[in-house]
């Protein structure tokens, strides 16, 4: 049989099965290709996790609140003048004015949503010619970093096993500061243990019940980052045949 897996419009709930972002409602919007943020489809992504961790449950009740409290700062500032920070360097900027040049309220709560790929520099600093004031966000590109041939040979090419060592074991390090697909430092991403465990369990359990193949003539995949998460920009389509 066939199946369409990426498209989240064609997954079905099952009972014990919810598909939390297979649902409209909760589909992340796509950017505009200007190099832009529009403060409304930050703060709609925004609010999506916050909603989403909601859906885990109490156990998460504390990191909810955090997104959610900081959501609220950045959106009642753009609330204040929606036309006026359409975009998000407009908030900032009308933030900073309004509070002399210093970090205001919806500021600090956009710098906290984006604490997960920024640091603060608590001094100047140069670093390859370009200099950094003290105080200053900088935020790390992951995705350039990932897909950047001075770190990866083949860089764009899928091949798990650069992260195996001489002996087939999966290595502890994944070649330092090259590969931080959950951020690092004590700051990393909370959920990184859990989302593993799930895409490691979730694969295993696929492979064992069905033979996967690829369609033939199906295109290559196109990479689409909508904002929070990168996902195929079109449906990926495989052959599901169930193992005997």
């Amino acid at each position: 049989m066939a199946a369409a897996v990426g498209e989240p419009g064609d997954v079905k709930d099952q009972p014990g099965h919810e598909t939390y972002f297979a649902k409209p409602e909760h589909f992340f919007p796509h950017l505009t290709d200007d190099g832009k943020i529009p403060t409304a489809q930050f703060l709609s992504a925004c609010q999506g996790i916050a909603d989403f961790v909601s859906f885990l449950g109490t156990t998460f009740t504390l990191v909810r609140k955090d997104i959610q409290g900081n959501v609220d700062k950045v959106r009642a500032r753009f609330e204040k003048d929606q036309d006026g920070q359409k975009y998000l360097q407009d908030l900032i900027d009308a933030d900073l004015a309004e509070h002399g040049g210093k970090f205001g309220i919806a500021t600090e709560g956009l710098l906290w949503l984006k604490s997960f790929i920024s640091r603060t520099c608590l001094e100047d600093i140069t670093i390859r010619d370009q200099f950094y004031p003290k105080g200053c966000a900088v935020t790390v590109q992951a995705n350039t970093i990932h897909r950047s041939e001075s770190n990866w040979e083949e860089a764009e090419v899928f091949n798990p096993d650069r992260f195996m060592n001489e002996n087939g074991e999966e290595k502890t390090s994944k070649d330092g500061l090259k590969w931080i697909p959950f951020g690092v430092g004590p700051r990393y991403c909370v959920g990184m243990r859990f989302a593993e465990m799930e895409f490691k369990t979730t694969i295993a359990k696929l492979v064992d019940t069905f033979e996967l193949s690829i369609p033939e003539g199906e295109p290559d995949l196109i990479p689409d980052c909508n904002g929070v998460i990168m996902r195929p920009k079109d449906p990926v389509r495989l052959n599901l045949k169930l193992r005997k």
